[in-house]
């Protein structure tokens, strides 16, 4: 009898506090590998089911591990700012339990380290523009890293040949993430309702109350804001904008694979390596609060770049060369490559 395809298991976080770009990455992953895996998250179902994460074969948060079919192949998408150690505790319990684990990095100081030869995963992806420079390879584990393997839905490949032709004055799309805990979209908003160019804000799906209620109270005095909540694509609005103005979430790869201008407000101390690379590669404009003067500069030439009427640029080619839109593709290509060595 032919052994049996072992399950794919997608564990990913998520929450006010973390944000929505691992689930939005699993969502990706889930459609490159045809739907056909299991999910896990501490992420509400309702939310999950708007991110396009599959509503069928969930294993509930609490015993998780315990809960996977035999011989699973497990995708963890849970590192992210203090959780490094709790992510290397499940790959050791998913290894001990004879399962095959890939293991979603993020950057340092947040990266993924083994603390044990027990701890490693069968596959590391590291999907992150000069990610082999930032961080060291692990031994005896196969590493994907680069932009080449930023994980985005199919859909963004297909619409980078709409995205070449550029007409029009084009919009200011303004993307701060699905939660923006620091309240940074209501200012962004109100520089950009000071230029010449429509305004296109994005409202995530964990935005507080408070936030939404000063946005909807802003775009009543701003007819050139457009408020946009609920979308299950952000396509649309990159096609039409001529700047994409915000956080650096996953948005940066988004943009950059559309070949977008950007201009980001990196607010926090993590990850300064690493933007800097993205910044002097080209792939997009990246200011740092930690800075002196730091978000001042980020607002004045953000003010430049809205009262501008020079006529839109089109494609950055350095951002759209780097990020093909075909990175999921190559993740999922590899995770089918374990499950078809059977099982372990």
């Amino acid at each position: 009898m032919a052994a049996m395809t072992p399950a794919i298991v997608l564990r990913a976080s998520g929450g006010a506090g973390i944000g929505i770009g691992h689930l939005q990455r699993c969502a990706a992953l889930a459609q490159a590998l045809k739907g056909d895996v299991l999910v896990s998250s501490p992420e509400r179902p309702d939310v999950m089911e708007k991110l396009g994460l599959p509503a069928h074969g969930r294993l509930d948060d609490a015993g998780w591990i315990a809960a996977l079919p035999e011989g699973a192949v497990v995708a963890l998408d849970t590192l992210h700012h203090g959780n490094a150690m709790a992510t290397a505790a499940d790959v050791a319990t998913l290894k001990a339990a004879d399962h095959r684990v890939v293991v979603i990095d993020s950057m340092p100081p947040d990266h993924f380290t083994a603390p044990d030869p027990g701890c490693l995963p069968d596959l590391l992806v590291t999907p992150y523009h000069a990610a082999d420079k930032l961080r060291p390879p692990l031994p005896d584990t196969r590493w994907l890293a680069g932009s080449a393997y930023a994980i985005l839905p199919e859909a963004y490949r297909h619409a980078r040949a709409k995205a070449a032709a550029v007409t029009g004055k084009g919009a200011i799309l303004v993307a701060c993430g699905g939660a923006d805990p620091t309240g940074l979209s209501l200012g962004l908003a109100r520089a950009c309702a000071q230029g010449l160019y429509p305004v296109d804000v994005v409202m995530g799906p964990q935005f507080a109350p408070d936030l939404v209620a000063d946005l909807e109270k802003l775009a009543t005095t701003c007819p050139q804001i457009t408020l946009h909540r609920g979308l299950t694509s952000l396509i649309p609005l990159y096609l039409r904008a001529r700047l994409v103005v915000g956080r650096p979430g996953l948005v940066r790869y988004e943009a950059a694979c559309l070949g977008r201008r950007a201009l980001y407000l990196w607010d926090h101390d993590e990850y300064r390596a690493y933007f800097e690379a993205f910044r002097d590669s080209g792939l997009a404009e990246i200011h740092f609060t930690a800075d002196p003067g730091g978000k001042a500069a980020f607002f004045d030439r953000l003010a430049t770049l809205v009262t501008s009427r020079e006529p839109d640029l089109g494609l950055v080619s350095e951002a759209a060369d780097a990020v093909d839109g075909n990175g999921a593709a190559r993740v999922a290509e590899a995770i089918m490559a374990m499950c078809q060595k059977g099982p372990r």
